[in-house]
C-alpha cells in the first residue's frame, strides 16, 4: 500500500513560505494547499510564497509574487522582498500591504519591479479577500462548473500595477464568498509563458484546460499532472524562468460550538 502524504500543518501564528525551490503540501485550519515551486534551474529564484495563520485559526493569509527576472541572479531581490512582506501581512486590507511594497519597491529601482497577489480566507465568514499588483488572476474552481479567473475589477487611473512602476499606483481589494470545496489556483507568469513548439506559450487556455480535466483529483495529483504537462510542452524542462503555482482547497468552517470558547475572536481581525 502507497503511504498518503501528509501536509505540513501551520497554525496559531505561525508562518511558512520563501523563495526556495519546493514541491510540498500545507494546511492551516481553513484551507489544504499543494505548491510546486522551479527556479528556471537554479536552486533559488525570483518567485515567493507566502502562509500565515492568526492567533485564532481563523484568518489564513496567502501571497505569491514575482520578482522581475530569475534564477539566482535576482534570488537576494526576492529575499529581500519576502521578509518585507512577511514584516507587513498583519494589515487586513490587502492593497495597503501593496502599496507600502509598491513604496519599497521603488526605492530599489528597475531591478525590483515585481508582481504579486496577497489574498487573505477568513475560514468562519467563508469570504476571500484578494488584491492584485499587475499579476495574473487567482483561478477559481467549483464543484460541476469550469475553473474562471477572478479578474480584477475594470477601474481609471493607474490602478492595480506592478510593484515599483509607479509611486501614485491605487491598489483595490476584492471579495468572493468560497465554500467548503472550493478550489483556488494562484500562479507565477512562469506558468503561461512556459514556450513550447516554435514561438507558441502554454498559455491561459491550456492552464485552463488541466484545471479542468483534472477536476476533483486531490490537489498533489492535480499539482503533478500540471507540471508534468508543462514539462512536456517544454520539450523536457521548465529552464525558461522561474515557475510557482499554488493549489488551494476551502475546508469545512469550525462548528459554532467551538467559537464560543474563542471570547473576542472577529473583534481582534
Amino acid at each position: 500500500m502507497t503511504a498518503v502524504a501528509t501536509p505540513y500543518q501551520i497554525r496559531c501564528a505561525e508562518i511558512w513560505g520563501g523563495a526556495s525551490v519546493k514541491e510540498d503540501e500545507i494546511a492551516t485550519p481553513g484551507v489544504h494547499a499543494a505548491i510546486h515551486s522551479s527556479a528556471g534551474g537554479d536552486t533559488k529564484g525570483g518567485d515567493l510564497y507566502y502562509f500565515s495563520v492568526c492567533g485564532y485559526d481563523a484568518l489564513t493569509r496567502i501571497a505569491i509574487a514575482d520578482v522581475r527576472g530569475h534564477g539566482e541572479a535576482v534570488s537576494h531581490l526576492s529575499d529581500w522582498l519576502y521578509k518585507a512582506l512577511e514584516a507587513r501581512m498583519n494589515d487586513a486590507d490587502g492593497a495597503a500591504v501593496l502599496t507600502e511594497l509598491n513604496r519599497m519597491v521603488r526605492s530599489r529601482g528597475f531591478e525590483a519591479i515585481t508582481t504579486a497577489v496577497v489574498a487573505k480566507f477568513h475560514r468562519d465568514k467563508q469570504l476571500l479577500h484578494y488584491a492584485y499588483a499587475g499579476h495574473p488572476p487567482l483561478v477559481l474552481g467549483r464543484a460541476g462548473r469550469s475553473w474562471q479567473p477572478l479578474e480584477p475589477p475594470q477601474t481609471s487611473g493607474p490602478t492595480n500595477l506592478p510593484l515599483g512602476i509607479m509611486a501614485g499606483t491605487r491598489f483595490t481589494q476584492e471579495t468572493v464568498r468560497v465554500e467548503p470545496g472550493d478550489r483556488l489556483f494562484l500562479y507565477t507568469d512562469g506558468v503561461a509563458e512556459c514556450p513550447g513548439p516554435g514561438d507558441e506559450l502554454y498559455g491561459d487556455e491550456k492552464m485552463l484546460a488541466a484545471l479542468n480535466r483534472a477536476a476533483g483529483r486531490p490537489l498533489d495529483e492535480i499539482r503533478q499532472d500540471i507540471h508534468q504537462d508543462l514539462v512536456r510542452f517544454a520539450g523536457g524542462n521548465l529552464n525558461h524562468d522561474d515557475c510557482t503555482f499554488l493549489l488551494l482547497e476551502v475546508l469545512e468552517p469550525l462548528p459554532i460550538w467551538k467559537r464560543r470558547f474563542l471570547p473576542g475572536r472577529f473583534q481582534s481581525q
